[in-house]
């Protein structure tokens, strides 16, 4: 699921005509950042449900 938001996110940026290469860039940037924010909810949200799998078979 991720590899695909990631390749979603990906093709949306090159996608964009953009002629100012600062501006690209600096768009590029923006989505790799909230790209990057994505990521990190993923894994807290496994380790989340890790934890509650751990709490729940250990008892």
């Amino acid at each position: 699921r991720v590899e695909v938001a990631g390749r979603h996110v990906y093709d949306l940026y090159t996608a964009i005509p953009i002629y100012h290469y600062s501006t690209r860039l600096s768009i590029q940037y923006e989505l790799k950042e909230q790209l990057a924010v994505f990521y990190d909810q993923c894994y807290f949200v496994n380790d989340v449900l890790e934890e509650d799998y751990k709490d729940a078979t250990n008892v």
